[in-house]
């Protein structure tokens, strides 16, 4: 798993491992984290929102973006965090590196 605080914006899977990227949000102000551009070789899986442990108006939440990889490669996913009305918001770049399964 990745957040967005990873400093170095990129993540090493193995091709077939499911990996996921967290995100803070504040889904009452209207902001969302959506995905930009996911290569095709890389399945989008799911999108869950899991609200903060108090879960009183305007607190945070965590948005978890969950990802398999199909081929071994070096892909970027694109994300946005915007409302749904603006056409710019902050993105967020990460870098999947994608290696072959280790057969002993």
């Amino acid at each position: 798993m990745t957040s967005q605080n990873n400093p170095n914006n990129s993540i090493t899977v193995v091709v077939g491992t499911a990996f996921d990227q967290c995100f803070q949000a504040t889904p009452s102000a209207g902001y969302s984290w959506t995905i930009d551009n996911v290569p095709a070789e890389v399945r989008f899986l799911e999108k869950t929102l899991i609200p903060s442990a108090r879960y009183a108006p305007g607190d945070p939440a965590t948005v978890v973006f969950r990802f398999e990889p199909l081929s071994v490669g070096d892909y970027v996913i694109v994300f946005m965090y915007k409302r749904p009305w603006e056409k710019l918001g902050n993105t967020f770049t990460l870098a999947v590196k994608v290696l072959p399964v280790h057969n002993p």
